[in-house]
């Protein structure tokens, strides 16, 4: 393996192991928020994990943790809202569907 190689790896590795650590410091009120959209704790969980995943896809650079925490509350009232949706009507449109009405 080529030194650039590993350099790019080892810089991928410790991106997602910040990224996982800084995840983990607003889990609580994301989970918070989560229970608050949903009215409950049910599905709570669910909408914290889809959190995880979407912002795992495309981290972006911030350099303090309350603009990361505000850009993942979005991304979590985004996806409970959906949950909702599901619960309730079922429905199968697109994300960009159902916040564009």
């Amino acid at each position: 393996m080529s030194d650039s190689r590993e350099i790019s790896n080892g810089r991928q590795q410790r991106d997602a192991a910040e990224f996982e650590t800084r995840f983990s410091r607003s889990r609580s009120l994301l989970y918070f928020v989560a229970c608050r959209v949903l009215e409950g704790s049910e599905g709570a969980d669910e909408a914290v994990g889809r959190c995880f995943l979407k912002a795992r896809e495309n981290p972006p650079e911030f350099h303090y943790q309350g603009a990361f925490r505000s850009w993942l509350v979005r991304i979590l009232i985004d996806e409970a809202l959906l949950i909702l949706i599901e619960k309730r009507g079922g429905s199968t449109r697109s994300r960009e569907q159902v916040f564009s009405e």
